[in-house]
């Protein structure tokens, strides 16, 4: 019996050890997730198939795709330190992954790094579904279909080549979003092959890979693969989450580029070109009555490709042409490009000086073909001195022929040898730094142009899409020119130069007359519009079409302009798919023959030949037709709607203006304002009381720009009156013309001897008390005074009227507890320039009161109080009081973080906030911290401050006592509302309540 008990003890130690080691074993050497799958957020990755999803519940599957689709998969990959944000699996000696997740206020992400360790050769691919969403992004493409999946491209390298080699284009960024919300990014130092539906497999694969050419692996490296994919809620909170990482413009290029067409001599002529030629070509432009920014002399102007003077067999005096068409109001850019060719002089220069791309490890140039040339150098752009000769060279052009600028041509890396040695390793160093040395050019005009688009979103510089080809199709033909565009705005490349209108002529005839005009319709609303082929090539109704819509594109100029500095700011393209303002909408996601101009234009040209009608879909909202003036609410399919060869299909978006006028014929939207023109013939006054019944008053017309849109609004409109009424009066004192406001005309249009009583006759009361002004149309639009209550209808002349509205858009949002101090005492002032908790009068102003529109943020705080909205972000304020470090939980648990403040306009958009949600608090938690190293304060997204607001020395653990911990570990900051909003460094768990101050917070999510 002891025998038994004893040997049952044994036996039960033995199983205790046995389950005690086992734990301990599981411990040193866990299984990062299940059985048969890896977790990491809400990412599942498959074991041995290596199949994984990205999940936003158990069944909506947002990605999907397969990781490592290149063998090792039946190997046991060890865990190489795991946990709840992280996977990490090495298979030893072959290869590892680290997969890192990470949550942010819009959007979450996984970081996903490959490393090889065995050999030089190894080749990491991962690929992803491409079904179930519409894809967009990469680059430019030769067929450029919109959205991407449509397209086949076998696998290529990622670096930029001239798209008629029928690969990856000069523009890209390695950057793809889908409808589902999905971003990816991979990092630029990969060695970065991609395939798209390559065998009809329905999947975009990323590779990576070291091959002789183009990436070069002369140091032995081993491959890496490196991307980052996110998701949002939708498909342009996902572009405005992933693109906040590109560098945004730093201004904007000539504004004549944006207003007036670039004039070119390529497609009319090629090489056949000379001064006469050239000269005839500017005159003709003059002839036939179109504006121009400037005119391009193209290939061929040189002696020798690469030498850099006029040839003076075409060009004998090309000193006298320049100066010539100067005299004719033309700028002149000429063509460069970076290659020279052996039998130029320049290429001995350029050579014996070391500035041209060498073969590896030689001082040699490495010569290169091009189309011009079998044998020749090219520049080398990671030499600084090489650079600072090239941009000599075009200083010398500028300063003896006057040239202003210039058309940059080439920049691919398909152009360098396959093999080569310069300061860089990435072959996709070129494009970039050629567009750099572009830029340099002319920074201070900026009318150059580039073709070539790799990293370089912060040149403020048009970027060429490159040669068309004169065809109706995908073909590098017209139904391309849309799609181009949308790519290039979604790569953070807003200034969009279209090639020539109807294409390049390769095929050697003109382009066919309706091809030709449906191009120029297609072009006229795009930021700029370029000419080649001229329109009296073909007939005297295609010569007043183009002028038609030349004159279009100069009345949309102001608001391309507009857009333009809009994407300086926010880095928003000018040329928008419909998706961004309706991102959900599934008809939106696929359209590719329909673009917006800025979110309130919508354009839908007609692209099939032989077309005179199209289907045209329109998004959620009023829009109201520019053809017909029909005012339709989307989402709506219009089909088979009539388009003439000489219409234009334009929708404007009438949430733009207030509700009570939307649904009105002859609304148009201005930069600042909605205007409204009314037919009903009635006096000044009432003409004023009909427009200020409305909600509005009669127009200002303040600048050219304004006078311009209203006579190009009425000629649009069909307007048949002579007379219109503006809002300009000296009724009060004659002589002192002022506005309706109570400004003063300092910009004025009135008729010679206008504005003084000058008319005469009963009709003009004998000519005395003529107070009120109006636009003559049949006087070219100039200004003349009326009396204000004249004679209308038969037996006097026509007198309708123009009614001005601010945009509900563009409007402050004030609460319904507001009170107002208006402008001035004018009883019918509607602007709203300070708002004041001192006075509850707002003097007979009228005020629009427009609802909080939260729609722009996450829905889980639409409903909590005091929630306003910023430029990019919703800003949640809370009451509530907490340490630092709870108030950041309070925030994150909410989706978002706590408030980050860059700059003195969000810094003044909180302390506004503050004041008109009345809070008590004199204390608010920001986002700032120095608790990782003393004195070095860091945003919570990791970033150094650039813009900070300290109070007097605040930021160094100032304060004393036992509320701040005897004046250490002050390391986290605050708005000192007391202290005229200042920051200060406060401990992040101070005491709070009765004892200590108190500390509320904001919290910020992103839009």
């Amino acid at each position: 019996m002891k025998v038994g008990l004893a040997l049952l003890s044994l036996i039960l130690l033995s199983a205790i050890v046995g389950i005690i080691a086992w734990q301990v074993g599981l411990n040193n050497n866990e299984e990062p997730q299940t059985a048969d799958e890896y977790v990491v957020g809400n990412l599942h990755l498959e074991k041995y198939t290596w199949n994984f999803t990205i999940k936003n519940s158990d069944t909506d599957v947002r990605l999907s795709g397969q990781l490592s689709n290149t063998g090792s998969t039946k190997i046991v990959a060890d865990d190489c330190g795991s946990s709840d944000n992280v996977l990490c699996l090495d298979w030893i000696g072959i290869k590892d992954l680290l997969i890192s997740y990470n949550k942010y206020a819009s959007a979450e992400c996984y970081d996903i790094y490959w490393r090889t360790h065995s050999c030089s050769d190894q080749i990491l691919l991962d690929c992803f579904d491409l079904e179930n969403a519409h894809w967009y992004g990469g680059y430019e493409d030769w067929n450029q279909f919109w959205p991407l999946e449509q397209t086949s491209m076998n696998l290529s390298a990622f670096v930029a080549n001239d798209s008629y080699a029928k690969r990856i284009g000069g523009v890209q960024e390695r950057y793809f979003i889908n409808s589902q919300g999905v971003g990816i990014n991979i990092s630029s130092d990969v060695p970065l092959y991609i395939s798209i539906n390559q065998t009809s497999d329905k999947q975009i694969c990323l590779m990576a890979k070291y091959e002789k050419y183009p990436y070069t692996n002369i140091k032995g490296g081993y491959p890496h693969l490196n991307y980052t994919i996110c998701i949002a809620d939708n498909v342009r909170k996902i572009h405005d989450f992933m693109s906040a990482s590109f560098s945004k413009p730093s201004d904007i290029p000539d504004r004549k580029l944006f207003k007036y067409p670039i004039w070119s001599t390529w497609a009319q002529y090629h090489k056949d070109i000379n001064q006469t030629t050239v000269i005839e070509f500017a005159s003709n432009i003059l002839k036939y009555n179109f504006s121009h920014s400037q005119v391009e002399i193209d290939d061929d102007w040189t002696p020798k490709y690469g030498d850099m003077v006029f040839n003076v067999k075409k060009f004998p005096n090309a000193t006298e042409m320049v100066k010539q068409l100067n005299a004719m109001g033309f700028r002149v850019t000429i063509w460069v490009h970076p290659f020279f060719n052996i039998d130029s002089l320049t290429f001995q220069e350029a050579a014996s000086k070391f500035f041209l791309v060498r073969q590896y490890d030689s001082q040699v140039p490495a010569l290169v073909s091009w189309w011009d040339g079998n044998a020749a150098g090219i520049l080398d752009v990671s030499n600084k001195d090489a650079v600072h000769w090239f941009l000599h060279k075009l200083q010398y052009l500028q300063k003896t022929y006057n040239i202003s600028s210039f058309k940059f041509d080439a920049g691919e890396t398909n152009w360098l040898p396959n093999i080569f040695e310069t300061a860089y390793d990435s072959p996709n160093f070129y494009p970039t730094k050629w567009a750099e040395l572009a830029y340099a050019s002319d920074t201070d005009v900026r009318h150059q142009e580039v073709r070539v688009g790799v990293s370089t979103q912060h040149l403020p510089v048009f970027v060429r899409m490159l040669d068309k080809n004169s065809n109706w199709e995908n073909k590098n033909g017209l139904k391309t020119l849309i799609n181009t565009a949308l790519t290039f705005g979604l790569l953070g490349y807003p200034f969009v130069l279209p090639d020539m209108i109807g294409g390049n002529a390769y095929e050697g005839n003109k382009p066919d007359r309706e091809l030709f005009i449906r191009w120029l319709e297609a072009t006229a609303l795009l930021p700029a519009m370029q000419f080649s082929i001229v329109p009296w090539q073909y007939d005297d109704e295609v010569v007043n079409i183009s002028r038609k819509f030349v004159q279009l594109h100069e009345e949309y100029s102001d608001l391309i302009i507009e857009l333009a500095e809009e994407s300086v700011r926010t880095g928003a393209p000018i040329i928008r798919p419909l998706w961004w303002i309706s991102p959900l909408d599934k008809e939106c996601q696929k359209i590719d023959s329909e673009f917006l101009l800025g979110n309130n234009t919508l354009v839908a040209p007609v692209l099939e030949q032989g077309a005179s009608s199209r289907d045209i879909y329109l998004p959620l909202g009023r829009w109201r037709a520019s053809i017909d003036g029909l005012v339709i609410n989307g989402p709506e399919y219009l089909r088979n709607i009539s388009v003439k060869l000489d219409e234009l299909p334009i929708f404007t978006h009438l949430s733009a203006c207030p509700t009570r006028i939307r649904t009105l014929k002859h609304v148009r939207v201005y930069t600042d304002a909605c205007l409204l023109f009314v037919e009903h013939e009635l006096s000044w006054d009432d003409a004023r009381k009909s427009c200020r019944s409305l909600g509005g008053d009669l127009v200002t017309v303040k600048d050219s720009a304004k006078q311009k849109f209203i006579l190009d609004s009425l000629r649009l409109e069909h307007w048949n009156a002579a007379n219109v009424w503006i809002g300009a009066t000296d009724r009060a004192k004659e002589g002192d013309c002022r506005w309706i406001d109570g400004s003063q005309v300092t910009y004025g249009h009135f008729a010679n001897g206008q504005g003084n009583n000058h008319a005469t006759g009963f009709l003009f009361g004998g000519g005395s008390n003529e107070d009120c002004a109006l636009i003559r149309r049949s006087d070219g639009g100039l200004w003349h005074d009326y009396p204000c209550h004249p004679i209308v209808g038969n037996m006097g002349y026509h007198y309708t009227y123009a009614c001005e509205f601010p945009r509900t858009d563009k409007l402050v949002q004030v609460g319904s507890t507001t009170t107002f101090i208006p402008q001035n005492t004018n009883p019918y002032n509607t602007t709203i320039t300070t708002v004041s908790t001192q006075s509850t009068t707002a003097k007979g102003t009228v005020i629009e009161l427009e609802e909080l529109d939260l729609s722009a943020c996450p829905t889980r705080i639409r409903t909590l109080k005091h929630v306003r909205v910023y430029t990019d972000a919703c800003v949640l304020f809370v009451e509530h009081e907490l340490s630092w470090d709870d108030a950041r939980k309070s925030c994150r648990s909410l989706g978002g973080d706590l408030v980050t403040v860059k700059d003195s306009g969000k810094e003044k958009f909180i302390l506004d906030s503050l004041r008109l949600e009345h809070w008590n608090a004199a204390n608010v938690w920001i986002g700032l911290t120095d608790r990782a190293k003393e004195g070095d304060w860091r945003w919570i997204d990791g970033s150094h401050v650039a813009y900070g607001h300290f109070a007097k020395g605040q930021g160094n653990n100032h304060n004393t006592g036992f509320l701040f911990a005897g004046g250490s570990n002050e390391d986290c900051a605050l708005i000192r509302r007391s202290d005229g909003g200042l920051w200060h460094d406060y401990p992040c768990h101070p005491i709070v309540g009765n004892l200590g101050y108190h500390y509320t917070y904001a919290c910020e999510f992103r839009k």
